[in-house]
């Protein structure tokens, strides 16, 4: 399976406003606010037109290529980049909550590049699959269907920088994403969805790595590990801001399958599918022992 399936890729003029911005910021002693926002404005400003540019044929001649088919990757890529430029102004790496880690740092990507996908989201640990004896998740994308109903399909999992599981934490942020995904995966196959394949983001400070998780036969579950990259640490890495696009659309690329099934499923009502035959029993969550609980309590 190629790793860079459900790869796109981001306009050529994204990265251009990105060494722009990054060049103005890296030449002013003081975040230069107001010269920066009349650049996003330009930019925005651009992304609504038709793009043209010239690529090497391989005679090395110049040929005239559009971008057409990315227009609205360009211009969700705008508008993201001057939504992001904003928190530059107030940049801070005292993080007080994950909230504040993500409401600075990557949520300004997550919701235009998802909702761009017509996922909803839900933010500040919610239930995977809304029960109440789920798993819950610090960030979750949902497809919402015609009928109202709304199904799981990525879960995203976030430990700011400098920070250690809390006593009441008795299992990693990667074991959650694992066992997380299986519900997810539990709960379309009991929908009646085939084939399906689930997304997810794990967040450990500025770390990030993107997940899927498939059924791939009789009680075997394949977490399979995509991309890694880092976000922002400063404004002056604005020129990182493609590949933050590109590795997230990749997530949402991945799971375009799934929502189109989902769809199919609401509509046909099917009969109960092989794959719940595969299924098997969730692990419980560990319970930690007295010498556990007195090693984590602070003193």
């Amino acid at each position: 399976m190629d790793g860079k399936e459900g790869w796109s890729k981001v306009p050529f003029p994204v990265r251009t406003w990105c060494c722009m911005i990054s060049e103005e910021i890296t030449a002013n002693s003081t975040y230069p606010l107001k010269r920066i926002r009349k650049m996003t404005r330009t930019f925005s400003k651009a992304s609504d037109e038709p793009q043209h540019g010239c690529d090497e044929n391989d005679d090395g001649e110049k040929e005239e290529c559009k971008y057409e088919d990315n227009d609205d990757l360009l211009s969700m890529s705008a508008s993201l980049l001057t939504n992001v430029v904003e928190k530059f102004k107030d940049w801070c790496h005292d993080y007080r909550s994950e909230n504040s880690f993500g409401h600075q740092t990557i949520f300004p990507f997550l919701d235009p590049i998802f909702t761009r996908h017509n996922l909803a989201t839900r933010l500040c640990e919610s239930h995977v699959t809304n029960r109440q004896n789920s798993l819950i998740a610090d960030y979750i994308i949902s497809h919402k269907t015609s009928m109202g109903t709304s199904h799981d399909i990525i879960r995203v999992e976030i430990k700011p920088p400098h920070t250690s599981s809390s006593s009441s934490q008795n299992q990693s942020d990667f074991v959650k994403i694992g066992k997380e995904s299986k519900d997810m995966i539990d709960d379309l196959i009991v929908l009646g969805v085939e084939d399906l394949r689930v997304g997810g983001i794990l967040i450990e400070g500025e770390d990030v790595s993107t997940y899927t998780m498939q059924l791939k036969c009789q009680d075997v579950y394949i977490l399979r590990q995509y991309g890694q990259f880092r976000l922002l640490h400063s404004p002056q890495e604005v020129y990182a801001i493609p590949t933050i696009i590109e590795h997230i659309e990749q997530v949402a690329n991945l799971v375009e399958q799934t929502r189109q099934r989902i769809d199919q499923c609401i509509m046909t009502q099917p009969t109960i599918t092989t794959l719940s035959s595969w299924q098997r029993p969730s692990a419980s969550i560990p319970k930690r022992t007295d010498e556990e609980i007195q090693r984590k309590t602070p003193k």
